[in-house]
């Protein structure tokens, strides 16, 4: 209802309309801002593919907690000259960051920190006073500082000039000596270090610069998660990582069954136990690393902390603004659920039997009328498994059932088991957390209601309504591609609210995709609404509510009307009459048109211009039918059952 909506008014607040898959590319266009710099990301399963993918966290704006999507800005070290590579192009520069709740209003981040240099928005609550990244993800080979030349910090946005730097931190190894630098020049296999004349007697050379590499060189008897991702605080860039103790001989105890995951971490061989026992924190300036021996109880990590004291640093000494960005780890997050799937139940009988198993629910995929794919496993006879692929776990800002404060979870969804995985009903859904305080939980969640839709059933309700798949149709044309973001799961109360964001990229290979569409439904779907943003979604869907107040100012942005791109006078004060005919609405939308392939086929495209008319043609032609013709919840969350992670 309307009324359990507002009361969560932190869930639907932060919605997650920006994904970070989709908008991976637009960060690139607009913040990358030269070509060696980059937004790695880590490498995501989207269905039939992988993709890169930002990080998303919570930072506070505007004095409340909200969920953000950024990345850190990088080095692209491809086709460089030995000096820029090594001597003068040292280090990545800041991070581009943007509410996961809004957009501007042609559908593009509202980026609150970001450019060269770095700036940040009052309303975000950050401080960076060193944005140089020495040590980052992806980042290899080796870099140069204290030589005889300047390095590049960054190129001015302004005035396109070089701003010179020099490092000035603890990081690297001295080649002061002859004997040094012709070692270094071996090691590296060539041999500049040793005959360059910008090598003097001050140089240092900075190597192990990916953060992955480093922490598994420290503590190799770790297993460390594939994402590392960017957290600000004192003044710094610092990289989390979450690192592992397992074994493969824990008694009585089923081998993980790993799904998807990603080469490293946990990917690697099976175990039948696993603890998150440890955080590894590196210093993108420094290098310097810190091993967080968390408060769970793991013998085999207290093992480890006896045998190499100096390695490792108490929890307690963690500082607190670390705290408030620690998150639950994905990769383990998605074998806990994939063995959560079969042994929830509690009866031996039906263990067995296998009458009340779940599954993980099936991937709706991102594509329009494209199925998200298959994966093949191995069955418990033996034979190859072929079935359609499992949804991903997704972080979300929300106040779960039952509770009052927000909580900053992983969230993954459950249907019943089908031998032929033919079964789609939503059974339940999981959430994990990691607190401040360095305790972990999950938290699984039951839905009394036997016909509440899984994601696959809600995206393909959404595909098959009428007014969506005119909509669709339209704005899937003329070169333009549409690409859905993640389909978002809320629990409002007793019931689910589904949020998709739409995406639409224009022809041409520097098409970036931007946020057009919000498509909303709730329950067990019998009502869908699509519209230009969250806001207007959602007083559509409760017939007629005004939802403004509650999403306020970090709320989507309406987008503004279609832009004049005649240069002509300023139009009248008088706002024109709207299109009272469906033969007016025909004339302006073929007037539009015109106007839209004038603007793709300009020199250089107006993509921001096509997209925005792009969206008032479909709302005009929405508006066809309505000339010439003129929700009940059903999930519902059980009580949390509690279970030690």
């Amino acid at each position: 209802s309307a009324d359990e909506l507002r009361e969560n008014a932190t869930t639907v607040r932060n919605t997650r309309v920006l994904d970070p898959v989709v908008t991976h590319p637009t960060f690139e266009r607009f913040e990358a801002l030269r070509d060696f710099y980059r937004f790695e990301g880590a490498v995501v399963d989207v269905g039939a593919t992988f993709a890169p993918s930002l990080d998303t966290d919570r930072y506070l704006i505007n004095g409340e907690l909200t969920q953000v999507v950024l990345g850190t800005r990088e080095l692209n070290l491809a086709d460089l000259s030995w000096e820029r590579e090594h001597v003068r192009l040292t280090h990545g520069y800041g991070l581009a960051l943007a509410g996961a709740n809004a957009t501007t209003p042609e559908g593009s981040p509202s980026f609150l920190a970001g450019g060269l240099p770095v700036e940040t928005d009052p309303a975000l609550a950050v401080q960076l006073d060193q944005p140089q990244i020495y040590h980052g993800e992806g980042l290899g080979g080796y870099a140069l500082v204290g030589t005889t030349v300047d390095e590049i910090d960054y190129v001015d946005s302004a005035t396109n000039q070089d701003v010179p730097v020099r490092y000035d931190g603890d990081s690297g190894v001295g080649m002061g000596s002859f004997i040094r630098r012709a070692a270094f020049a071996m090691r590296f296999g060539q041999i500049e270090p040793l005959i360059s004349n910008f090598v003097s007697d001050d140089t240092r050379v900075i190597y192990v610069r990916d953060v992955h590499d480093r922490v598994e060189a420290l503590a190799p008897f770790l297993r460390f998660d594939a994402d590392a991702y960017p957290v600000v605080f004192d003044g710094r860039i610092h990289y989390v990582i979450d690192a592992y103790t397992t074994s493969d001989r824990y008694p009585y105890s089923q081998r993980s069954e790993n799904g998807r995951l990603f080469d490293g971490g946990l990917a690697g061989g099976s175990f039948n136990y696993v603890r998150n026992s440890v955080k590894a924190v590196v210093d993108a300036y420094d290098g310097d690393v810190a091993f967080f021996r968390m408060p769970v109880e793991d013998p085999i990590a207290d093992a480890w902390m006896s045998a190499f004291p100096d390695l490792f640093t108490a929890f307690d000494d963690m500082p607190e603004a670390l705290g408030d960005h620690l998150r639950y780890p994905q990769d383990l997050f998605r074998v806990q659920t994939n063995m959560w799937a079969r042994y929830q139940v509690s009866d031996p009988e039906s263990l067995i039997i296998g009458t009340e198993r779940w599954d993980v629910a099936q991937n709706p995929g991102r594509q329009v009328r494209v199925a998200a794919g298959t994966e093949t496993t191995v069955g418990e006879d033996g034979l190859l498994v072929t079935r359609e692929e499992r949804v991903n776990p997704y972080y979300a800002l929300m106040e779960l059932p039952g509770e009052d404060e927000p909580s900053f979870v992983t969230l993954r969804s459950f249907v019943p088991f089908d031998e032929n995985d033919d079964r789609r009903e939503l059974e339940a859904f999981m959430v994990g957390e990691t607190r401040p305080d360095g305790t972990s939980r999950l938290v699984s969640y039951e839905i009394t209601s036997p016909n509440a839709p899984g994601p696959v059933l809600v995206a393909s309700a959404i595909a098959q309504d009428e007014a969506i798949s005119s909509e669709l149709s339209l704005l899937n044309r003329d070169g333009s591609t549409v690409e859905f973001g993640d389909l978002l799961m809320l629990p409002i109360g007793d019931s689910i609210l589904w949020v998709r964001p739409l995406y639409v990229a224009a022809e041409g290979d520097a098409s970036v995709p931007t946020l057009q569409r919000v498509i909303a439904t709730v329950g067990e779907g019998e009502r869908i609404t699509i519209a230009s943003n969250l806001t207007e979604a959602l007083n559509e869907l409760f017939d007629g509510e005004d939802f403004s107040d509650l999403l306020g100012p970090v709320a989507v942005a309406d987008p503004d009307p279609a832009p004049d791109l005649d240069d002509g006078p300023e139009p009248d004060d008088e706002t024109p009459p709207a299109p009272s005919t469906a033969e007016e609405v025909l004339a302006e939308v073929a007037s539009l048109y015109d106007q839209r392939q004038e603007a793709l086929t300009s020199s250089p495209p107006d993509e921001i211009s096509a997209a925005e008319l792009l969206a008032r043609i479909g709302e005009l032609l929405a508006t066809v039918e309505e000339l010439d013709a003129e929700p009940e919840p059903t999930p519902e969350s059980t009580d949390p059952d509690e279970i030690d992670a």
